[in-house]
């Protein structure tokens, strides 16, 4: 049923309930659909999933090499894993039991890591397992050995501590926030009627004091630091646009695609690359956009915590029981980008063509290049704001937390 796309885009999820060693340790797999899909609803659905993960499975096949849809995904999960405080993005080569003999599967393996590398991943954790092989042992009752063995070790061992450690972080300052609760509520049940007014009337002024501070700061900390990175990001990312579009030109625009018997001909094939180009360069922008909303969320969540953990500790110096709990389900951004559209008219560029030799062998071409990049790149700046100085307004403030609003 969900095969087709005409019912399956009416399924937002199909949950499974199973039990197993992870789903008694509370996690839940994911399972999201291919990023070079057909179907941009797919590629949607991805990019949903990864901001909620704690762990980012990729899983490519043996046979299969990298598409350049592949490549660019890849490229764009590498920038995301970095804004996360832990590292949450794993490599999968299944199938490797095709491999004919060991010496292939290492060349397979190395070319994998090496396609990882050129793509933008550091540190890449990869691991060449056969779940067919796993899958018979273990119905077998044999021991899973290899490369599933050793994914498998870090899937039940560090990641499980990893995540164990972080509960236990969060739950030793909860209690130790508690103890230190209890111990000024016993101070002050056992202090006398005066000294418990005093302590209360001067708990008021202060914390009325401090609210001051909060309202008056506006914020200005967490902004700053986030307008920064919000121009870093968004000029990279203009500058990079720009950089693609004039790489990818070639792939489109060539002697071996510019074909035809008559002028007519060739002069429609330069006109079909220029458009398939520029589709190209909008899907590329588009993806990016998506990776770039993630980011900035991220980035937003952990400038917002850093902002309200300091406020948090100048409070904890006279109070110390003061806890403001989890601040991580409190606020978050959510930005929607604008669909990347295309105006410009290339049928005055392909017109530039005349012959083959002058397009070619003349610089005509590479002329073409730089002047429809330069515009397609300026025309696709708008949907990558430039940088300016946020206005207080462009802030939702509640008293609890300042959210960006787009």
């Amino acid at each position: 049923m969900i095969a087709t796309e005409e019912v399956a885009c009416l399924i937002a999820e199909a949950i499974i309930y199973f039990d197993c060693q992870l789903t008694k340790a509370g996690l839940t797999l994911v399972d999201t659909p291919g990023v070079n899909s057909i179907h941009g609803r797919h590629t949607n659905v991805a990019y949903t999933h990864i901001e909620k993960s704690d762990a980012i499975f990729y899983v490519t096949y043996y046979n299969h090499s990298f598409s350049k849809a592949d490549a660019q995904f890849i490229e764009q999960l590498g920038k995301i894993n970095q804004q996360f405080s832990t590292k949450q993005l794993y490599f999968i080569l299944n199938a490797v039991d095709l491999a004919a003999n060991s010496a292939e599967l290492a060349g397979v393996e190395s070319y994998v890591r090496t396609s990882l590398q050129s793509s933008g991943v550091n540190d890449v954790l990869l691991y060449p397992v056969s779940s067919k092989a796993a899958l018979m042992n273990k119905s077998k009752g044999l021991q899973v050995l290899g490369g599933f063995q050793y994914f498998e070790n870090e899937l039940y061992g560090q990641m499980l501590q990893t995540l164990r450690r972080l509960n236990e972080q969060l739950l030793l300052k909860e209690t130790t926030s508690y103890l230190n609760y209890l111990q000024e509520m016993i101070q002050f049940s056992q202090a006398n009627k005066e000294s418990q007014k005093k302590l209360l009337e001067s708990t008021k002024v202060n914390f009325e004091r401090l609210q001051n501070e909060f309202i008056k700061e506006e914020g200005e900390p967490f902004r700053l630091r986030l307008d920064q990175e919000i121009s870093e990001l968004f000029t990279y990312l203009r500058e990079r646009n720009h950089f693609v579009l004039r790489d990818t030109y070639l792939e489109h625009v060539n002697v071996a695609t510019v074909r035809g018997s008559t002028k007519k001909q060739q002069k429609d094939a330069v006109e079909q690359g220029l458009n398939q180009w520029r589709e190209e360069g909008i899907f590329f922008l588009e993806q990016e956009l998506k990776a770039t909303a993630i980011r900035l969320s991220l980035l937003f969540q952990r400038h917002y915590e850093r902002w309200i953990r300091e406020w948090e500790q100048s409070i904890q110096q006279a109070y110390p029981a003061f806890y403001l709990g989890d601040v991580e389900k409190r606020v978050k951004l959510s930005l929607e980008m604008e669909q990347v559209e295309s105006e410009i008219n290339l049928d005055s560029y392909s017109k530039r063509f005349i012959s083959l030799k002058s397009f070619f062998e003349q610089g005509e071409s590479a002329r073409v290049k730089e002047d429809v990049s330069f515009e397609l790149a300026k025309e696709m700046g708008d949907f990558a704001p430039t940088r300016r100085r946020r206005k207080k307004s462009d802030y939702v403030y509640n008293k609890r937390c300042y959210v960006y609003r787009k």
